[in-house]
């Protein structure tokens, strides 16, 4: 039935099926075609997963991807053992953490060192481990300060904060994760990324769900592409994703009406800007977003000299090998890169005297567009995204 081989999940066949007492009134169009319901004598039935089939090697990241209803959860809650499978086989070689609604099991009323410790010992740790894992749970979810205080009192944001946080100390061999990358603020957020590289670079198993085709393009190596409970596409992420895409905009303008509501660049944008230094006027090639239009210009002034610079920042996925970053004062070029998408640090060393006025371009190129190339629906040029520039005195 399996094949002996290096798979972490292999998935044959599987199908789940959920029933439910159906009203009186008689199913719509809608109900018949849009959420794929069949009435069964009393009962409707939804073919949540229908003969989905595939595998993932260890090691390997796999994003699954669909419109909303196309079964994605429901994969995750078989694979997590939550939900039985009505049909068809599943084989998981490894232990299993699902990350899935992050802190849905808090209870509101005790602290949030209480759940914390009460949700470690769900996830299978003895009490002994439990302890010695919750300061550390604590420092990662950078709580500290609200700790002891009722979980009714916190944010959706320190919420999922916490519950991360929590998820991190159990170590399991393959990781299920449903829409949670974006927790909390930014910054934090990129934490969580580099916790997760971190994890593939272990050697683990990660199964995503998402709506970012540019994720699944960028940090998985395979993808499935799941609709109306079926595997519409299986295979290498970027393939897939193009498929997706391009499927997604077969289905007309409305589909895709988000594209029109691309964010403008900015006249003026407060910049990441690490040091004593000081931003003056405006800044142009800035998107709402972070990313830039492949010219990111602004001026700045320390108020000690500066020795140097590291700049760090984000290339987007679709930027050919043969791209560079580079930096520019005041005209004059200082430092260049060849480039790679993902995250890279450019490093300038320069000295600037304090109280003396300087103006920076950076320049990412070329620019890509990832609607044209079937990555996604942003219709925008974009450049490197600027995430920081810490200066050095």
């Amino acid at each position: 039935m399996f094949p002996l081989s290096g798979n972490a999940l292999d998935a044959v066949g599987v199908c789940k099926r959920f029933r439910f007492r159906s009203s009186a009134r008689r199913g719509t169009l809608k109900d018949l075609v849009v959420r794929r319901v069949r009435l069964e004598k009393r009962y409707s039935v939804v073919d949540a997963l229908d003969d989905v089939t595939f595998s993932v090697r260890r090691g390997q990241t796999l994003g699954v991807i669909g419109e909303n209803g196309s079964g994605k959860t429901t994969l995750l809650r078989v694979l997590a053992g939550i939900t039985k499978p009505d049909r068809g086989e599943v084989r998981v070689r490894g232990s299993v953490a699902p990350l899935l609604a992050l802190g849905t099991g808090f209870n509101p009323e005790l602290t949030g060192r209480e759940n914390a410790m009460i949700e470690l010992l769900t996830l299978g740790l003895s009490r002994a481990q439990a302890k010695s894992h919750l300061e550390d749970v604590i420092d990662f979810s950078e709580l500290s300060e609200f700790i002891d205080a009722p979980m009714r009192t916190y944010s959706g944001g320190m919420t999922m904060r916490l519950g991360f946080a929590v998820a991190t100390r159990v170590d399991p061999e393959i990781l299920l994760i449903d829409e949670v990358l974006s927790v909390g603020d930014e910054r934090f957020a990129v934490k969580c990324a580099a916790w997760l590289a971190d994890f593939k670079q272990r050697g683990k198993t990660t199964v995503l769900v998402t709506h970012s085709t540019p994720t699944v393009a960028s940090q998985c190596d395979v993808a499935l592409w799941l609709h109306r409970g079926k595997a519409a596409a299986f295979g290498e992420a970027t393939g897939v994703v193009h498929a997706y895409v391009q499927a997604m905009r077969e289905q007309g303008p409305g589909v895709h009406a988000y594209q029109v509501g691309a964010p403008e660049l900015l006249p003026v944008v407060r910049l990441p800007l690490i040091g004593d230094v000081r931003q003056e006027g405006h800044v142009t090639g800035a998107y709402v977003d972070g990313w830039t239009n492949g010219s990111l210009e602004f001026a700045f002034e320390p108020i000690r000299d500066v020795r140097g610079w590291t700049i760090r920042a984000t290339i987007p996925v679709g930027m050919p090998d043969s791209g560079t970053l580079s930096a520019e004062v005041d005209g004059k070029l200082v430092t260049s890169a060849p480039v790679l998408p993902g995250e890279m640090l450019l490093r300038c060393d320069m000295h600037v005297a304090g109280g003396r006025s300087a103006k920076m371009r950076i320049v990412s190129s070329p620019t890509v567009n990832h609607h044209t190339m079937g990555i996604s629906g942003d219709v925008r040029d974009i450049g490197a995204r600027i995430d920081e520039i810490v200066f050095d005195h």
